[in-house]
């Protein structure tokens, strides 16, 4: 109840139907004016549909290609089997104090352990875990 009540102004005079034609006539035309914007904005936007969705397209084939170069180089990659880190034999060499004067003289190195070198391939690649010597 303490809310104000405001009254607009009403004219005594009716609208004549001349009149009332004439405005109707404008709330068309202000209407079709309002449509054909909204007309012309949803051209406008599908015609940059296309490009749009090029631009989608080529990105999502440009995810693909990473996605797939990932799991390519996951699968690559091989998994450790133990927590060893294989380390490659040293090499047994001469010193030149026991190396002799001609090649005939060189001392016949041991048994080449063909068995031994097979596994060191296979902890080297991966195929057998590494374990302490």
């Amino acid at each position: 109840a303490g809310v104000p009540i405001v009254r607009r102004a009403v004219s005594d005079r009716k609208k004549t139907a001349a009149q009332l034609n004439r405005s109707r006539r404008a709330r068309e035309r202000e209407q079709e004016a309002a449509a054909a914007r909204e007309q012309r904005k949803r051209e406008v936007q599908l015609g940059r549909l296309g490009p749009i969705l090029s631009q989608l397209s080529k990105e999502e084939r440009g995810r693909e290609r990473r996605r797939e170069a990932a799991e390519e180089r996951e699968s690559a990659r091989r998994k450790r089997l133990g927590k060893l880190k294989y380390e490659e034999r040293r090499p047994e060499v001469l010193l030149s104090e026991e190396l002799g004067s001609s090649l005939r003289a060189l001392p016949r190195p041991a048994e080449v352990d063909l068995l031994a070198d097979r596994f060191d391939s296979f902890k080297e690649r991966n195929l057998v875990e590494v374990r302490k010597r």
